[in-house]
């Protein structure tokens, strides 16, 4: 388990469960959540299933901070899922496209087993 200010993370069935603690994702919260995250998930084969319940605004270097979550979990052979985004945050990633290159999961289930 690892928990900080702005991250808590869990493990379910081999899968990093990152719940983010932030209400806004900016650009100083982009760069300390990429760099907890990345440090947590690499010890578990980059599987990670992405907690949005408590996100209300995502900046742009939030969506860049998604898409290089995203990236380096792939160039590592491993997979993120995004879950509890609001209808916001879905309609964001629509209009930028990036709802085609990010798996966005309903549940927390969904999203373990899309992390797998």
């Amino acid at each position: 388990m690892f928990e900080s200010t702005h991250l808590h993370c869990t493990v379910a069935d081999g899968v990093v469960v990152a719940t983010i603690k932030c209400e806004k994702i900016g650009e100083y919260e982009a760069t300390v959540l990429q760099t907890e995250l990345q440090d947590f998930i690499k010890g578990f084969a980059w599987k990670v299933a992405m907690d949005f319940a408590q996100v209300q605004l995502l900046a742009s270097v939030g969506l860049g901070l998604l898409v290089t979550i995203n990236k380096t979990c792939k160039a590592n052979k491993g997979k993120a899922a995004l879950y509890n985004l609001n209808d916001n945050l879905i309609n964001l990633l629509k209009i930028t496209r990036l709802n085609t290159g990010l798996t966005i999961c309903r549940s927390q289930d969904e999203a373990v087993k899309a992390a797998k």
